[in-house]
């Protein structure tokens, strides 16, 4: 139910800037501005969340009798592909040229590529079928490529990773924190003390107040060059993933045993430590999403801890039939997320224009009602078996 809801929110705030009127409370800060909008929770929840699904499907993987050898292999394929998508989903943020026909092009055919490559066809059919589905993969692997090979970027720029992208640092932080997961399991006496490494990383990688990191080490150094490898920027966003993992352990290992009011109590109790450790880092770097500081971690972290315990005590109450209405948001992530890029171009290039008609609240509706057609999309398309599954 956490990623169903973080991922709703974030179609939702990626289309904010859309309409006009909208509170600054609800939108992304700048970059030195020292505040926190919903808008710069939604992306840290969700990798809170993905940590959190990170030792279930690992250990579910075991239950199968699957080896280590497999669920690493499984890992690191799951991860290239997020990151390759990611790289195809920054270049087209990043411009291309001949004009808005020529992104559009690109929008739908990126995204009918991923469908093509990275659909979850299905596991039991005869040989024409598979046959016909290995056909599918390669041409979408032919047309991601010819994507990648003819389309250019403004100055004649060509196709390269860039940032890597949402779906691309999704990528890179799985590989890293499920690999961990992988090597140390369910042992919180390894998991904790990893958490606070990166916390440490964190702390002496982010620029302080004052503008500089508490340590200005020489460049080029052992310590970024590590940090480069990892593609962990300054540690940050590994610290949400490991929190979800840490919260899933804990969930699990202590189900049968705590009751509904002892969990409220564990819950409150966690996300005060969070809090106050965010409120004492406060002290020393400002709230900033896109410089992944710690206060912001601590903070995010706290609120999807309280977050996640709601929404276990709502299941537990048997209050789920909301969760219906957005449950392909929870079970087809990856194609709910991918549906407005082809939207997107084929509403370029035909000329209809779904965005801007309103303002305020108005528009926020109206953009909570492309939401729900995401959504319905989505829906839609498992029922044909069309499902975008890494």
């Amino acid at each position: 139910m956490l990623r169903a809801l973080t991922m709703v929110l974030m179609i939702f705030v990626n289309d904010l800037w859309t309409i006009k009127g909208v509170p600054h409370w609800m939108l992304h800060s700048e970059t030195y501005e020292d505040f926190m909008g919903l808008s710069d929770v939604v992306f840290p929840s969700f990798l809170f969340a993905m940590g959190m699904s990170i030792p279930y499907a690992i250990e579910n993987r075991f239950r199968k009798g699957l080896s280590a050898e497999s669920t690493l292999w499984h890992i690191i394929s799951r991860s290239f592909a997020l990151i390759m998508m990611g790289v195809f989903t920054m270049n087209t943020s990043s411009g291309l040229e001949n004009a808005a026909a020529a992104r559009a092009c690109y929008l739908m055919a990126m995204t009918a590529g991923f469908f093509l490559v990275w659909n979850d066809y299905p596991a039991a059919a005869g040989r024409g079928r598979k046959a016909l589905y290995a056909v599918l993969k390669v041409l979408g692997v032919a047309l991601l490529f010819w994507l990648a090979v003819c389309y250019r970027r403004p100055a004649g720029r060509v196709f390269a990773p860039g940032w890597w992208g949402i779906l691309g640092i999704i990528g890179w932080n799985y590989l890293l924190c499920a690999v961990i997961y992988l090597l140390c399991r369910d042992r919180l006496r390894l998991l904790v003390p990893i958490w606070a490494i990166f916390v440490a990383v964190c702390a002496v990688s982010t620029v302080t107040r004052t503008g500089e990191p508490f340590f200005n080490f020489p460049k080029p150094n052992l310590f970024d060059t590590f940090r480069d490898i990892l593609h962990i920027d300054n540690g940050g966003l590994p610290i949400l993933v490991l929190g979800g993992m840490i919260l899933s352990v804990l969930s699990v290992r202590h189900s049968s045993e705590w009751t509904a009011a002892k969990r409220v109590c564990m819950a409150l109790s966690a996300a005060s430590l969070l809090s106050a450790a965010g409120f004492v880092s406060h002290r020393w770097f400002i709230i900033s999403k896109n410089l992944a500081t710690l206060p912001w971690i601590f903070w995010v972290s706290a609120m999807c801890v309280m977050l996640y315990t709601a929404l276990h005590l709502l299941a537990d109450k048997g209050v789920v039939r909301w969760f219906g209405l957005i449950r392909p948001a929870g079970t087809a992530t990856l194609t709910v997320y991918s549906i407005p890029y082809f939207l997107t171009g084929f509403c370029s290039l035909t000329g209809l224009n779904l965005w801007g008609r309103f303002s305020g609240l108005a528009g926020m509706v109206y953009i909570l009602g492309y939401v729900a057609l995401c959504i319905f999309i989505a829906w839609l398309l498992g029922r044909m078996h069309i499902r975008l599954k890494v």
